[in-house]
């Protein structure tokens, strides 16, 4: 199995998450040319973007999809992809030991509340805590069953709140220094 094939397969079974992790990836580009990243580490960086939900493809999609407020086990058992999608991506071949770290460690918090691990600060790669901001971006600007998506400029102030709580502040900057047009 290739890394594509899992892309197709989450197309199949969630249209939903495969068009967010495509957003993230296009975000993912807007903060690498921002941050002259070498032309590997924006590779990197977008196909960790690009995979960060992946590991959801093991997870039930009643369970993704739920219109109601999850349950503690439910919470936990979702926690789960971050470890899954590693390991899908292991069995597609890839060994990019930072595309594998953003999708294991994107969840992880500044503060140390995250998960799957509780690391904080700058024990949490650097593109996953850049993949954690575009992530919470793009999914606060998007209807979900049980909320309804924010303006850009909304999302852009919920951002700002939690750096140095959830978010690298030095990131949130970053981003909310780029372009809107590369955010929208």
């Amino acid at each position: 199995m290739l890394a594509l094939d899992l892309l197709v397969q989450l197309l199949t079974k969630d249209p939903t998450t495969y068009e967010h992790s495509w957003r993230v990836a296009r975000l993912a580009r807007a903060m690498a040319a921002s941050i002259s990243l070498t032309e590997e580490d924006t590779h990197s960086l977008i196909q960790g973007c690009l995979f960060h939900d992946i590991g959801k493809l093991l997870l039930p999609k009643s369970l993704l999809h739920k219109p109601s407020p999850l349950t503690s086990y439910e919470v936990e058992t979702v926690k789960t992809h971050v470890n899954y999608g590693v390991l899908l991506l292991q069995a597609a071949y890839v060994k990019d030991v930072k595309t594998l770290h953003t999708v294991q460690f994107h969840h992880e918090r500044w503060d140390g509340t995250g998960y799957p691990h509780g690391r904080r600060k700058h024990q949490i790669p650097l593109f996953a805590r850049i993949c954690s901001v575009l992530d919470a971006y793009d999914v606060m600007t998007m209807d979900r069953p049980y909320s309804p998506a924010l303006d850009a400029e909304a999302a852009r102030r919920e951002l700002a709140n939690h750096r140095g709580t959830q978010f690298d502040g030095d990131l949130v900057e970053l981003f909310l220094s780029l372009p809107e047009a590369l955010t929208v």
